[in-house]
């Protein structure tokens, strides 16, 4: 029986992946939306294949909310959700495994 995790491919590999096919790309990350009385932030990604791109090859976001990390990640949501819109941004333009 196969587990849903069985084919997961972590942020890191991701962006391993994304410089092993596109080694002079790069990646921005822009924060639309934050408010620290709320607790929440929005984030996007933008992939450009090549440095020099004027336009990006994909665009992904990211929301997150403080009240929904455990209190020992809690601290570390606003570099969650910036990981979290890599992640996504690169599984949209490499496909995920």
């Amino acid at each position: 029986m196969a587990g849903f995790l069985d084919n997961y491919e972590d942020v890191a590999a991701r962006i391993k992946r994304f410089w092993e096919t596109h080694s002079s790309g790069r990646i921005e990350n822009n924060i639309i939306e934050f408010n620290a009385e709320k607790g929440f932030i929005l984030v996007q990604t933008l992939i450009f294949k090549e440095y020099e791109d004027e336009k990006p090859s994909a665009i992904d976001y990211a929301y997150g909310n403080v009240a929904k990390y455990n209190v020992q990640m809690a601290r570390f949501f606003v570099e969650d959700t910036v990981t979290s819109s890599i992640g996504r941004c690169v599984g949209l333009l490499l496909g995920t495994d």
